[in-house]
């Protein structure tokens, strides 16, 4: 590894300036990670709704921030321009999935690289208003930090090299609340119906007696204000269906979908992975 960061086939795993990895990236984390994008947040960007209006306010709310969507976008376009990377694995290996999106999805025309430019932006966007609002600017701009690092020298494209960041972007996402009042705690605050105090008739000393005001658990305050579906609770199982379909998928096109080609030793079978 002397002088190098990998350790084997060194010739291809050249470190060079990628920047373009970083767009791929965050679509590749809106991709895997929309129940947890969606299906989260608090206050008013909570939920696909919530975080859709606020997206577009912060791409396209005022004139200025429309101008500095255009010149983000602009300068996106030109990064895919300058800075992509067209790798030989990628070009000719056809047994993981990013050979398909390469061919088929991102260069099946050449202006399609410059039209995902926007979508990358919102997907930006869309990470960074989710993370953002239970934490600092500070906080929110380490993991992007500590990207440049670690994506930009790759010249290749792999999701390998994602699943890491992926899963430390995933864990910085709030659980949905709906309400502000969820999110500081409501415990110990007086129900709407409760607070004027009840006033009963007391026989033996022929005198009202004022009792004591119930107090509501932060549970029934937070379903009290919420207006739609807790999606915390649905939130787990559907990403554990979502990951097992992944996985379940591509554990049978490994399994069942292997082929034969020719090598110089003769035929030998190859199998699709990731």
């Amino acid at each position: 590894m002397v002088g190098s960061s990998s350790v084997r086939d060194k010739s291809n795993h050249i470190p060079a300036l990628h920047i373009p990895q970083l767009f791929y990236f965050y679509a590749f984390a809106t991709a895997l990670g929309w129940p947890a994008l969606l299906l989260s947040g608090v206050g008013p960007t909570a939920g696909p709704i919530g975080l859709s209006k606020e997206v577009y306010r912060r791409m396209f709310g005022t004139p200025t921030r429309v101008m500095m969507t255009i010149g983000w976008t602009i300068l996106i376009m030109v990064c895919i321009q300058l800075f992509t990377i067209h790798h030989p694995f990628i070009l000719s290996d056809n047994r993981h999935y990013t050979f398909y999106i390469w061919k088929r999805v991102l260069f099946r025309h050449r202006f399609i690289p410059f039209l995902m430019s926007p979508l990358y932006l919102a997907c930006w966007w869309a990470w960074w208003i989710r993370v953002g609002s239970v934490q600092s600017m500070l906080q929110t701009l380490l993991l992007p930090l500590a990207l440049i690092p670690t994506l930009l020298p790759s010249p290749l494209l792999e999701p390998r090299y994602f699943l890491v960041p992926y899963v430390f972007l995933r864990l910085q996402v709030p659980p949905y609340e709906e309400t502000k009042e969820e999110r500081n705690g409501t415990e110990g605050t007086l129900e709407p119906d409760t607070l004027l105090n009840e006033i009963s008739s007391n026989p033996s000393e022929g005198e009202n007696t004022v009792r004591r005001p119930k107090r509501a658990s932060s549970g029934k305050i937070a379903q009290m204000h919420r207006r739609g579906i807790d999606w915390s609770e649905y939130l787990p199982w559907i990403e554990l269906v979502w990951y097992t379909a992944i996985n379940g998928i591509t554990m049978y096109v490994f399994l069942y979908k292997d082929r034969t080609v020719d090598t110089i030793h003769g035929e030998e079978v190859i199998r699709f992975m990731w």
